[in-house]
């Protein structure tokens, strides 16, 4: 199981490897195809490093473009004189992507993942129950959370609205069904406007429910999507929409409060302790801030853990310490992650999520953290290929310079003869 992960792991940096070595190898003349062994970091969804800026294809200048300020058009460039602009870039961009370690990077790369928070907000239309939609009116849904887990309760809301604000409107029906169902009998679940049950105002009519599916015999150890079909009375019709969200009955691990750290080769180790009920490849993600409560790093944990009390080991990288100037003593915050099912459908048990601050670390001297960026033998041998790259594509132009091999122009940019 940790190969067929360790492959899914490397999904979010491999792809922006491949696209980078096709582009400029899919130029390259006279030679075999150089495939880098690591992957370049790219971004993605869950987990973080920047992606490396390609372009589709090269684009050539207009042969004898006047500059903007009126001075002496520019010469059009060889083909090898673009391939090595590109090839330099794709190595420039490389290297600065990969200054840091992909399980320790900016958050600031992260904007979607700053917290564990899973708020969900949207507008939808009045759409009636013969598909034909009211364009006079849209229907608002929140929901607390995109995930539930174990005891947890989700808070929904629906309100009609329409040019005007919010209308008078009636929640006629609201129940639980797991997708794909399993013939389990239906919770119904009941929308109010009275203040009570979550309800913020009494009669402000925006309805709202609380639904906790551990108190339902239906969920019994379900690990999987719920959907909670609304149907709603506004302004003389009906339509029916849709609230959606992941519930896991089981967790599989749980953080016990416990942590440890160390410094360790210029960077900083956390050490947080876990009660692992399943064992298998875990995926956790922590937040760290500094003590100016800046937003400093996004750091994950990606192994596999048996059963029992085991730690999960974060770094905080020691050159983006320095590089952010953060002052120490380091807040962690926002733990949440899940347990990797293979050939599973859902593929994954999630863990309650710690919000909020967790640990306070100690403080550190001045110089205590590295500045050396992160290296690894896969990254070597891809900044190797890339230099290779632009050595080879200096040796051209400096050929066609000399006049050893003839000039190659792309066919737009080709100067007149």
């Amino acid at each position: 199981m940790a190969e067929q992960v360790g492959a899914r792991r490397t999904i979010w940096i491999g792809v922006a490897a491949l696209a980078i070595v096709a582009l400029v190898l899919l130029l390259w003349p006279g030679r075999e195809p150089s495939k880098p062994t690591s992957p370049v970091v790219g971004s993605a969804s869950t987990s973080g490093a920047p992606a490396v800026a390609t372009a589709d294809k090269v684009v050539a200048p207009t042969p004898f473009t006047a500059a903007p300020d009126g001075s002496a058009p520019e010469p059009p460039k060889t083909i090898w004189q673009l391939r090595l602009n590109r090839a330099q870039q794709t190595l420039d961009k490389y290297l600065e992507s990969t200054r840091y370690p992909p399980h320790s990077r900016p958050i600031s790369e992260m904007p979607d993942l700053q917290t564990t928070e899973r708020r969900v907000e949207k507008q939808l239309g009045f759409r009636k129950k013969n598909g034909t939609k009211r364009g006079d009116l849209r229907l608002n849904l929140t929901q607390s959370s995109q995930r539930i887990i174990a005891d947890e309760t989700l808070r929904m809301t629906i309100a009609c609205v329409s040019g005007k604000g919010i209308e008078p409107s009636t929640v006629l029906s609201a129940r639980s069904e797991e997708l794909p169902s399993r013939g389990q009998t239906q919770t119904p679940i009941a929308f109010v406007d009275d203040g009570s049950h979550g309800d913020e105002k009494a009669g402000d009519q925006v309805w709202t429910a609380l639904f906790q599916p551990a108190t339902s015999a239906q969920f019994n150890g379900y690990n999987g999507d719920v959907q909670v079909p609304v149907e709603i009375r506004c302004s003389g019709d009906e339509a029916l929409t849709y609230f959606n969200f992941f519930y896991t009955a089981n967790v599989p691990a749980r953080f016990t409060g416990k942590v440890r750290e160390a410094v360790e080769k210029g960077s900083l180790a956390l050490y947080l302790e876990l009660e692992v009920k399943k064992a298998g490849w875990y995926k956790l993600d922590l937040r760290v801030d500094d003590a100016n409560d800046t937003r400093l790093a996004f750091t994950s944990f990606d192994a596999e853990l048996p059963v029992g009390l085991h730690e999960a080991r974060f770094v905080l990288f020691g050159k983006l310490i320095v590089d952010y100037a953060a002052q120490p003593p380091f807040k962690l915050r926002d733990l949440d992650g899940y347990r990797f099912v293979a050939d599973t459908s859902p593929d994954r048990e999630y863990l309650k999520p710690t919000a909020g601050p967790i640990y306070t670390t100690k403080t550190y001297p001045a110089g205590t953290f590295s500045d050396a960026e992160w290296t690894s033998e896969e990254k070597d041998r891809n900044v190797a290929e890339f230099t290779k790259d632009v050595k080879e594509a200096k040796e051209k132009v400096a050929d066609e310079q000399s006049g050893k091999i003839p000039k190659e122009y792309p066919p737009s940019s080709a100067p007149p003869k």
